[in-house]
């Protein structure tokens, strides 16, 4: 279920979006984070990664890809951060 629509630039929505996580899980699990997309551009990936480095405090952090099903229904650039909460 969708809570938020993101709106502005890549970069700009990516920021909010960790930054909105951070806010909402203040307690979680550290031992890895998981950064997964549909073939996004790496600028885009790059971006994720710092502000979760900066916000998070994350043993590793690992890049997926996203599979077919999620790729098309989502499209190109679909980015999410994963993780468990507690």
């Amino acid at each position: 279920m969708a809570k938020k629509k993101y709106m502005g630039s890549m970069e700009r929505c990516i920021k909010t979006y960790v930054n909105d996580l951070r806010m909402q899980y203040r307690r979680y699990d550290r031992t890895r984070c998981f950064i997964t997309h549909s073939s996004a551009d790496k600028s885009l990936v790059d971006i994720a990664k710092r502000e979760v480095a900066q916000m998070f405090e994350f043993d590793e952090v690992i890049e997926t890809v996203a599979g077919s099903i999620i790729t098309s229904h989502c499209g190109r650039n679909t980015l999410g951060v994963l993780f468990i909460a507690e």
